[in-house]
């Protein structure tokens, strides 16, 4: 009763709080080598990453922060935006595995992505919220006569007991864009059409 009691005061207190947008700035992804390394590095060419997104569609904004009853609270914005988030994610691995990077252009090696999905949302109960996010990532690489075209997803969540702001928000998303950068350089198809062993 009176962890249900103090659940209730918690999401008073968040019902509080302005019902505004939340501008959320996301820490860059760290390079990291993957299977990418294993290729002759040479040059590769990253176009911009289109996003999904409709009509009048703020950018960076990904969701919003709700109570119980799937109440609005405001919306979501993050910066960088998440195509850009997730094409420095797959750069930053690319260099970190020796590749020279060009932005767009023709190259020995092209390389395209587009997101498909960057969705948040904060599930609210009488106790906590779960933060949580789903992202998905389509890959497509071309390397002389070999490509191949890869989509990834991540599902990322972390529960809060406290008015979900801005620091549990960034660990969420910064968590998915990790993940599908890491399955991006560690997957075999895309390794093959770069030239690895």
């Amino acid at each position: 009763m009176r962890a249900t009691m103090w659940g209730i005061l918690a999401l008073l207190a968040g019902c509080a709080g302005p019902g505004t947008e939340l501008q959320v700035p996301i820490p860059p992804h760290q390079g990291v080598a993957g299977a990418f390394a294993g290729a002759p590095p040479g040059v590769v060419s990253v176009a911009a990453f289109p996003e999904a997104g409709g009509t009048g569609v703020l950018p960076g904004a990904i969701g919003e922060r709700s109570t119980i009853g799937d109440i609005s609270m405001g919306q979501v914005r993050i910066a960088p935006s998440p195509a850009r988030l997730l094409q420095d994610a797959v750069v930053a691995d690319l260099i970190a595995s020796g590749w020279n990077v060009l932005p767009g252009g023709p190259a020995p090696v092209e390389l395209a992505g587009t997101v498909g999905r960057f969705a948040l949302r904060t599930d609210a109960t009488a106790l906590y919220w779960d933060v949580t996010l789903d992202a998905g990532l389509g890959v497509r690489l071309v390397a002389g006569g070999r490509q191949a075209a890869r989509d990834f997803a991540a599902h990322c969540q972390e529960r809060t007991y406290v008015w979900p702001g801005s620091e549990i928000i960034a660990r969420v998303v910064a968590q998915c864009v990790d993940e599908l950068a890491r399955d991006v350089r560690q997957d075999a198809a895309l390794a093959q059409a770069l030239g690895t062993p």
